[in-house]
C-alpha cells in the first residue's frame, strides 16, 4: 500500500513539474500555436458466473469504454505535448478508478441502485419489492467484471494561429465615452 502511495507521490511531483514547465511556456509571446488532442479508454472483461463451481472466469471478449477526449495548447508542438501529457497521466488514473467502481465493485453498484430506486422500492409489497430487488441485482451482474487496461491513443497536434493581440476595434472609442459619462 505504501508503494502504491509513493507511486502516486511521483506522479504528482511530475505533473506539477510538467504543469510548471506548462505555464512558463505559455508566458512567451507567440503568433502560432499547437493543440495537441488524444482520447482515453479503458477495457474490462465481462465476466460469467460457473454453476458449478461458483467462481467467474472472464468471458471471451473485452469491451472497450470511451473515457474522456483530452486536449491542450502550447507555444510550440513540445509544449502542448507536454501539457497533453499531464493531462493524460491524471485521466488515466481516473479512468481506472472509474472502470474499478463501475466493474469490480458489485457492491457499489448494488447499494447506488437502491439509493436511486429507493422510493419505487418503499412504495412496492413484499414479493414486488423481491422481485424488483432480483431485477437490479440481475442488471448489477451484468456490469461486473476485471478491469484490464486503460488505454490512451496516439497525440494528434496541429498548428493554430493566432491573431497578433492588438486592440479591439472601438476599444478606445469606449473608454473615450466612459471618461466623458464620468464629467
Amino acid at each position: 500500500m505504501a508503494s502504491i502511495h509513493l507511486d502516486c507521490m511521483k506522479i504528482v511531483c511530475f505533473v506539477s513539474y510538467i504543469s510548471l514547465m506548462v505555464l512558463f511556456l505559455q508566458f512567451k509571446t507567440a503568433v502560432a500555436e499547437f493543440g495537441c488532442s488524444a482520447s482515453v479508454s479503458y477495457k474490462w472483461v465481462k465476466q460469467s458466473v460457473n454453476e458449478g463451481n461458483g467462481k467467474a472466469p472472464p468471458t471471451a471478449e473485452p469491451s472497450s469504454i470511451h473515457f474522456a477526449t483530452v486536449e491542450r495548447k502550447g507555444g510550440d508542438e513540445a509544449a502542448a505535448k507536454a501539457a497533453l501529457e499531464v493531462e493524460l497521466a491524471r485521466q488515466r488514473i481516473k479512468a481506472s478508478e472509474a472502470c474499478k467502481r463501475e466493474h469490480e465493485a458489485f457492491g457499489e453498484c448494488l447499494g447506488t441502485k437502491f439509493a436511486t430506486h429507493k422510493s419505487v422500492i418503499d412504495s412496492l409489497g413484499f414479493s414486488a419489492r423481491r422481485e424488483f430487488e432480483k431485477a437490479l441485482s440481475e442488471e448489477c451482474r451484468g456490469a461486473v467484471g476485471s478491469c484490464t487496461a486503460v488505454i490512451t491513443g496516439d497525440p494528434v497536434c496541429k498548428e493554430i494561429v493566432v491573431p497578433a493581440a492588438a486592440p479591439a476595434a472601438g476599444e478606445g472609442e469606449k473608454k473615450a465615452d466612459d471618461k466623458k459619462k464620468k464629467k
